[in-house]
């Protein structure tokens, strides 16, 4: 199965997001280290604002750490319900074109059943207009026979109810399997 351009761009921005955030804290944590270090390096009248602006950073990172938390915590919850989703429509999808499939199958088999009972029909109806081609010449020989009368009148009982039996059965719908 091919890849769903759409789910490779959502799962993109997810791996976007996830790094910007992660490249977010690793900023905010070399802040505090880089405070740290100037803070060791200072002296003790200084040290007072340095000490107020290195917690407002932490504050401001454990915020930031706190709704990083957050957001994975929704996004997780979101690819799993998107997760589930999705391979509930693949089940359906597979559904469709098996039963799809299986009603293709049947089609095919209602088709041909159908045109052997045509060709079946239509060979027997060429039959039957051969026959009457046939028995119409016979006619024709005993008709200027004079001791051919009944046979002729036979005859002639013979095409007509072959000429019904052609009606019949061109007349016949071949649907009914």
């Amino acid at each position: 199965m091919a890849l769903d351009p759409e789910k490779v761009l959502v799962y993109k921005r997810y791996l976007a997001k996830s790094a910007h955030r992660m490249i977010e804290r690793d900023v905010a944590r070399e802040r505090i280290k880089q405070q740290l270090d100037v803070l060791r390096d200072m002296h003790p009248e200084e040290m007072k604002s340095k000490i107020d602006e290195l917690e407002r950073r932490i504050a401001a990172t454990i915020q930031r750490e706190g709704t990083l938390r957050q957001h994975h915590a929704s996004e997780d919850i979101f690819h799993r319900e998107l997760r589930d989703r999705m391979s509930m429509l693949e089940g359906r999808i597979n559904k469709y074109l098996s039963t799809r499939e299986e009603r293709l199958v049947r089609i095919t088999a209602l088709e041909e059943k159908i045109a052997v009972r045509l060709s079946d029909k239509n060979e027997q109806i060429a039959t039957l207009r051969m026959d009457i081609e046939h028995l119409e010449k016979i006619a024709r020989e005993l008709e200027e026979e004079p001791k051919g009368r009944k046979k002729l009148a036979k005859l002639q009982e013979r095409i007509a109810t072959i000429k019904k039996e052609i009606s019949s059965k061109e007349s016949t719908d071949p649907s009914p399997l």
